[in-house]
């Protein structure tokens, strides 16, 4: 099995009917030791920013695997994989959320549609913009190598706040400076760009879209009303995932 940029191990005890989720431990057979030996079912789960998934899967010996258990696990990640394949569970760095927001950028290029003239040519490349967050500009980087050619290939950039960024596609604003931003939404959007923060106002002063960690999850918010002045698609399948909030009525 390849090694993932991410692991994490869904185990579920069927008698508290709990579900927890350990991240990156040394080896599959954590998951069933020490303080954890109450859970009688694990799914490994690997992961890379490219959005490949392996899976596999463990009954622990101390207890018969659970059917209904196993089949409320794997809808449970059906859901949640289904446009969060390179997403984690129950962080506790911000550096590893960082990452977390850099996968999740990276697949909305894959479900945002842009308008033709947004691209000189037909195949001029994507451009993300990540605005102070180095971190979420090295994993980007990373995933670009991995990715398969296309029609618009995927080119990154770090940023400062106060260069320019009309060639930008995506642009990421990190907490520290995006609130700088709030007064050139209407601008940016004139330009088809999807801007991506995470400050706590983000989508409803204008942004496109908000991620924010809840709980240990990302959780989006979509303003679909900038989207919709952004001449900018977004998939039923982030909609669906996301709280869609509209924008301050006049």
């Amino acid at each position: 099995m390849g090694m993932g940029v991410l692991n994490y191990y869904f185990c579920i005890d069927s008698v508290k009917k709990k579900l927890y989720v350990l991240h990156n431990l040394k080896s599959e057979r954590n998951c069933t030791l020490t303080h954890f030996f109450f859970l009688n079912v694990c799914v490994k789960i690997n992961i890379d920013l490219d959005g490949r998934v392996y899976m596999r899967f463990y009954k622990k010996l101390y207890k018969p695997g659970n059917t209904l258990c196993t089949t409320v696990c794997f809808s449970f990640l059906l859901t949640t994989f289904l446009l969060l394949s390179p997403t984690a569970y129950a962080q506790d760095s911000d550096v590893v959320f960082d990452k977390v927001k850099a996968a999740l950028i990276f697949k909305f290029t894959s479900f945002v549609k842009w308008p033709d003239e947004a691209f000189d040519k037909d195949n001029s490349p994507l451009k993300i913009c990540i605005v102070e967050n180095k971190t979420i500009y090295n994993e980007l980087k990373k995933a670009v190598k991995k990715m398969k050619p296309s029609s618009h290939p995927v080119e990154v950039f770090y940023k400062t706040w106060d260069e320019d960024f009309e060639s930008c596609h995506i642009i990421f604003l990190d907490e520290s400076i995006s609130r700088k931003f709030y007064n050139r939404f209407e601008e940016l959007h004139k330009l088809s760009m999807l801007t991506i923060g995470d400050d706590e106002k983000f989508a409803r002063e204008g942004g496109i879209i908000r991620i924010s960690e809840n709980n240990n999850r990302p959780d989006l918010e979509v303003n679909i009303d900038s989207a919709k002045d952004s001449n900018l698609v977004i998939s039923s399948q982030v909609l669906k995932l996301s709280k869609v909030i509209r924008n301050k009525e006049e």
